[in-house]
């Protein structure tokens, strides 16, 4: 099973990562549902079930020994568990507070944290204007989420600063925090890639969410309570669910890019906001839809400028300098490009239309001509020209069905006709296109 999994993954290198983003985000927004479904059940006792169900599975699936790592990755192995129990534990207190579609979109501002990150510790990257502009955008956004007192007052609404408010703000904080965790989470997952087994990685990870917790609650002190059969059916769910979002996250910054699986992860704020209003019918805010869009829109734009910069960069190597040099022997207007990224766009749009129409089947008829191969080819041929078929087919079953023969007037006298009497048959007597009667 291992070795198919791993000639898929092998075989499929850009869906196969894509495909695991988006298992990740709905496995993810169906854990944050499954808190929702246990009111009475405390938060940190939902995720110590669950870290101590994940151990267990773990160890049922780690047959093969893992060999011991060398300290460097063993000291990045406890940050990542440090930093992900930490988020995790804000993240299931924030679900609790305040609603899964808010904090899902507040946690997933992980990659303005990471451009401030490169831009102001690690001295990476420059902080451009249009970089500036996104970021204020993304503030506009978090405080159309938070709802402060000034904004409502602005709006015109009553301001009753009571516990409820209190409660909101607590809840954005932590979802703000888990943000900020994620983002480390991510950049120490994607150094970890090809040097620590994955499930190292999640027995560290359980082991942090099993220990914080218990601190947590040494502080807390919240009333812990025997789960009844129905809240232990949600536990277990939630626990599945949490375990596999981990391991496809995981997976997906293993195999794919870092910017482009945070780009696909943005569907978990769709998967979201389908749990509350169609399983939870809860009633969306409209401030908190717009500063969704604004948000996800910023998050949007900053990881596709991080793609395209990447894609700019992969295009710089030594053969394309090469090739710049031989074209320049012969016109010198190759060097008087004032904006190579018009020449990157370009580049991206030629390659994304040259892939669409590579095959991606093998038939007789692919084989003589390449496009009907391809993405369109098969839509066309698989898709569309059988509803063609079917809407030609319907339509002549339907004049054949509904065809009256004109009265014909004859010039001459009419023949005297012989009437036959009818044979009297007491059996049902169908239609010979009643097999039609479906269309």
């Amino acid at each position: 099973m291992n070795q198919l999994i791993q000639e898929l993954e092998c075989r499929h290198s850009t869906a196969i990562p894509i495909i695991y983003s988006l298992l990740s985000s709905c496995f993810f927004a169906l854990t944050a549902l499954t808190i929702k479904l246990v009111p009475n059940v405390a938060p940190t006792q939902v995720l110590y079930v669950r870290s101590l169900f994940t151990i267990m599975m773990l160890k049922l699936i780690a047959k093969d020994k893992i060999d011991s790592y060398p300290q460097k990755w063993i000291n990045k192995l406890q940050w990542r568990g440090l930093c992900g129990g930490l988020g995790t534990v804000g993240w299931f207190w924030a679900v609790r507070l305040i609603q899964s579609s808010e904090v899902i979109v507040l946690s997933k501002i992980s990659p303005l944290w990471t451009a401030l990150i490169a831009a102001y510790i690690t001295k990476t990257d420059k902080l451009t204007l249009k970089l500036l502009i996104i970021i204020l955008f993304c503030i506009i956004g978090v405080i159309l989420i938070a709802r402060p007192p000034f904004l409502l007052m602005a709006l015109g609404q009553d301001v009753n600063q009571n516990t409820e408010y209190d409660i909101h703000m607590l809840g954005v904080i932590l979802a703000l925090s888990s943000s900020i965790t994620q983002s480390i989470v991510q950049v120490i997952i994607s150094h970890l890639a090809k040097s620590v087994h994955q499930i190292a990685i999640l027995q560290y990870f359980s082991f942090y969410t099993i220990i914080l917790p218990m601190l947590f609650e040494l502080y807390n002190q919240s009333q812990l309570i025997f789960p009844s059969y129905q809240e232990w059916v949600f536990l277990l769910l939630n626990s599945v669910s949490g375990g596999l979002a981990q391991f496809f996250m995981n997976r997906c910054f293993i195999l794919g890019k870092l910017n482009k699986m945070s780009l696909v992860g943005q569907s978990q704020v769709l998967f979201s906001y389908f749990f509350d209003i169609v399983v939870l019918n809860e009633s969306i805010n409209s401030l908190s839809i717009i500063g969704s869009i604004l948000v996800c829109g910023c998050l949007i734009t900053i990881l596709f400028f991080g793609l395209c910069v990447h894609a700019q960069t992969e295009r710089h190597t030594l053969q394309g300098a090469l090739s710049l040099l031989e074209k320049a022997q012969n016109d010198m207007s190759v060097y008087d490009q004032q904006d190579p990224r018009l020449y990157t766009w370009f580049c991206l749009l030629k390659d994304s239309v040259a892939r669409l129409f590579q095959p991606i089947t093998e038939n007789k008829l692919a084989n003589q001509y390449a496009i009907f191969g391809s993405v369109p080819g098969v839509i066309l041929m698989a898709g569309l020209m059988p509803m063609i078929l079917l809407v030609v087919f319907s339509y002549g079953m339907f004049k054949y069905i509904t065809y009256e023969p004109k009265k014909m007037e004859f010039k001459y006298a009419k023949l005297p006709i012989k009437e036959i009497q009818k044979t009297q048959n007491n059996q049902l007597q169908y239609p010979a296109f009643c097999i039609f009667g479906f269309i």
